[in-house]
């Protein structure tokens, strides 16, 4: 078939993808977040599990082996998805965010509203810190997990907020455990899959 008009990949990918993702995010992070020690976790885990998809898991497999499917499920520079777009020049070509790092961010934010947190701290370190990341991306090069610096800037601006009990910080302690045994079998099918 034909592919697709230009104007409407473009605006699908990097307005209307974002937007819902967004939207999405705002409302399980309204509807499911009850707690400032369920969203501190949660961001916690966020950055650990996102640091190691991107950089060893199915991310990173995905760029080495088809990075066009990262391109066309991402918003930004990247590889053009459709015949006639142009790659943006150096280095904005090198910055892009996926759909699941808004919805993390809708999560958070969608949160922080409804449990009645530190909003405007947020906001603010929250975008120092996606400045300071993509200001990294081009100048090295190198990716950046967004969810880090977002799930990083969450914690910072509302950990005052935590009040976890004796049987969370075990909890935690036992979900870390469990996490870092996923990221081994993630990695591992990760590195099976790109040989």
């Amino acid at each position: 078939g034909l592919p697709l008009p230009l104007w409407l990949v473009l605006s699908s990918n990097s307005l209307f993808l974002p937007a819902a993702s967004a939207l999405v995010g705002a409302a399980l992070g309204r509807r499911f977040l009850r707690h400032p020690n369920t969203l501190l976790a949660g961001a916690g885990f966020a950055v650990f599990f996102d640091i190691v998809v991107v950089t060893m898991g199915t991310v990173a497999g995905l760029l080495q082996r088809a990075p066009q499917t990262i391109a066309a499920a991402s918003v930004g520079g990247g590889a053009p998805t459709h015949p006639l777009a142009r790659p943006l020049p150096p280095p904005l070509s090198l910055v892009t965010i996926g759909p699941a790092d808004v919805l993390f961010l809708g999560i958070f934010l969608g949160g922080i509203v409804q449990l009645k947190l530190s909003e405007r701290a947020t906001l603010g370190t929250v975008f120092a810190a996606l400045l300071l990341a993509l200001a990294w991306v081009q100048i090295t090069g190198l990716p950046v997990p967004a969810l880090a610096p977002m799930g990083a800037a969450v914690l910072l601006a509302n950990f005052r907020h935590a009040a976890f009990t004796r049987d969370e910080k075990i909890a935690l302690v036992y979900g870390g455990a469990f996490a870092l045994v996923l990221a081994v079998i993630m990695v591992a099918g990760a590195r099976a899959w790109i040989r």
